[in-house]
């Protein structure tokens, strides 16, 4: 680890000698007086404390739907009432649907046991009836004819099986499509839809590049570091599918009965607690003691936010922006220094920038 971290540092640090001028577009900003060249960011840390991630939701990898940002707590509190009756009735709508689903669901699963029983009996019965045969074999080619028999009944017998077993196990996979197709649709109660989710992803991650942007520039910086591999590697090779993203319709059908957890919301959306000149030394106190609970919990909600992001590292909407080393200025020498190991080694400069035209063919596919 700490030697990837050198290489890296190493390489931006060369890199830093062939930057240009900050873009005319930041000539507006004035740079710190004495900037570094090279400067670091937990691009993890900065989404999990986005504000709109208080709105994401890991047990099904969606967005909840936003509230407005100046909206009261009894607002929020009504917006939840609405959304858990609109839920409700969207439940009972598709109540019949999803029980008869379930119920043939359910006989399928209850075939496909059956057959493999019914399998496993024949190919014991089998097995036992050239047993004794094999054993009591005359000679070595009656031996292997038995043999040879037996291994074709138990292939016959993984064929019939086989084609009917499959036949249940596709009936299933459609049902249970079936059922999730309708779980999906009743998110749109509390969800905002996948093509929304992918949307607000977007918007998140430009305005976080906009801000790394306009903060490198305003320091003077050349090079801006992405951190967040280097300090939770271990972490991010154990978790390579986005946390807590539902998998079959029954995870998903758990998620929806609980309803969204509007805590983190609550907790972000809460005014701080207004003074009352009149109020009482006594009043003052509790008012005192209630502002000071909020603050607290909100600190908590972001600590705890900052210890898990980790998690934001390996979601398939953010695999771009966080597998990028550099999120800020850069040079890529590359090419330059293959010329140049080419012309220490005597080599034509035509063959060294044949291998450039190469990478960057590698480049345009990816």
């Amino acid at each position: 680890m700490r030697k990837k971290i050198f290489v890296l540092l190493i390489t931006v640090a060369m890199m830093s000698y062939c930057f240009t001028a900050l873009s005319q577009q930041q000539g507006a900003l004035k740079p710190d007086p004495a900037p570094d060249r090279i400067a670091t960011v937990d691009l993890a840390a900065v989404f999990a404390m986005h504000p709109l991630m208080r709105y994401h939701d890991e047990k099904t990898g969606l967005f909840i739907k936003p509230f407005k940002k100046d909206a009261t707590i009894e607002e929020l509190h009504k917006a939840v009432q609405e959304r858990n009756s609109a839920f409700l009735k969207m439940k009972e709508a598709n109540s019949a649907e999803i029980e008869r689903i379930k119920s043939e669901i359910a006989q399928a699963e209850s075939e496909m046991k059956t057959l493999s029983g019914r399998k496993s009996v024949e190919t014991a019965s089998l097995s036992d009836r050239y047993e004794q045969e094999i054993k009591n074999a005359a000679d070595e080619d009656a031996r292997k004819a038995l043999i040879a028999k037996r291994t074709s009944g138990f292939l016959e017998i993984e064929e019939k099986f086989h084609k009917q077993i499959q036949a249940q196990t596709a009936k299933r996979d459609e049902l249970k499509a079936s059922l999730d197709k309708i779980y999906r649709s009743m998110t749109s109660a509390y969800y905002l839809s996948p093509e929304e989710t992918t949307a607000m992803f977007k918007n998140i991650s430009a305005e976080i590049k906009d801000a790394v942007n306009f903060v490198a520039a305003k320091k003077g910086v050349l090079s801006v570091i992405n951190i967040s591999r280097m300090k939770n590697e271990p972490a991010f090779e154990a978790k390579k599918h986005p946390a807590g993203a539902v998998r079959d319709s029954r995870e998903f059908e758990t998620a929806l009965e609980a309803g969204p957890d509007y805590t983190k919301i609550e907790i972000f959306l809460k005014a701080p607690e207004k003074k009352s000149e009149s109020s009482s030394e006594a009043e003052k106190k509790y008012e005192d003691s209630k502002a000071s609970m909020q603050k607290t919990a909100e600190i908590n909600e972001y600590k705890s936010a900052y210890e898990n992001r980790f998690k934001i590292i390996p979601m398939k909407e953010l695999e771009h922006i966080m597998n990028a080393n550099i999120v800020y200025g850069g040079c890529d020498i590359t090419e330059a220094v293959i010329v140049y190991v080419f012309y220490k080694n005597g080599i034509p400069r035509e063959k060294a920038e044949t291998v450039c035209d190469a990478l960057q063919e590698i480049e345009d596919i990816d």
